[in-house]
């Protein structure tokens, strides 16, 4: 039972390190607009212990050197995206603020 519990702290902190990573890299990177197409957008929807969570992110690759990005989005932005749509994202690190793309726009 011991060895259980140290697993799950041991999970706890690495996520938590992870996550306050890639918080400071976002916050330490330039707010950019360049143009890529949204290649895949996917939903994931988790249930523990009766609460139901989901998440949404879309991944975009960037025309110019190809590089992918996975951003979370809120779940209207989710649903107003199409992927195989080539637009304008404007993005800080792996955060999402604006997608355009033929005369519409969305932002977080």
């Amino acid at each position: 039972m011991e060895l259980l519990a140290l697993i799950v702290v041991g999970a706890f902190i690495i996520i938590l390190v992870q996550n306050i990573r890639e918080f400071i890299s976002n916050e330490n990177s330039p707010e950019l607009t360049q143009t890529a197409l949204l290649i895949r957008k996917r939903r994931h929807t988790t249930n523990t212990g009766g609460t139901v969570s989901t998440t949404y992110t879309a991944e975009f690759e960037l025309k110019e050197t190809g590089e992918r990005i996975r951003c979370h989005v809120p779940r209207r932005v989710w649903k107003a995206l199409e992927e195989e749509t080539l637009g304008q994202l404007t993005h800080q690190g792996t955060r999402f603020r604006r997608f355009a793309w033929k005369g519409q726009s969305v932002e977080k």
